[in-house]
């Protein structure tokens, strides 16, 4: 964690074409370090010490989901994980995608957890 602060005080200082940076650039990481942490954190991807590959694997079948389940649609539980892992996606990642969706209320469960 440290390292990316000083990674991102150094970008902050970059984007402004200074060779050193600032006091205000070290607060700003640490401002932008904290927004993102809470985004992580709200979206359920950060609490299950997923690898930083599977983080970003979680977002991205949050996104497939979300565009192969239409607002207002139902579909099978079993149905939507068999497409998604034809897609190569590992099942664990498809089940911690769908339990963090239900978690922010994105999707409920229908017919004794049989449909989505």
């Amino acid at each position: 964690q440290l390292e990316s602060l000083v990674r991102i005080t150094e970008s902050l200082a970059k984007m402004r074409l200074e060779d050193r940076a600032t006091a205000e650039d070290a607060q700003e990481a640490i401002r932008l370090f904290r927004a993102s942490t809470v985004d992580a954190i709200a979206s359920g991807v950060v609490e299950s010490n997923l690898s930083e590959a599977q983080s970003e694997a979680v977002l991205k079948i949050e996104e497939l989901i979300r565009r192969r389940v239409p607002v207002g649609a139902t579909v099978l539980h079993s149905r939507l994980v068999a497409e998604l892992s034809r897609m190569d996606l590992d099942a664990r990642l498809i089940d911690r995608a769908l339990f963090v969706m239900m978690r922010r209320d994105e999707f409920e469960w229908r017919k004794q957890r049989t449909m989505i």
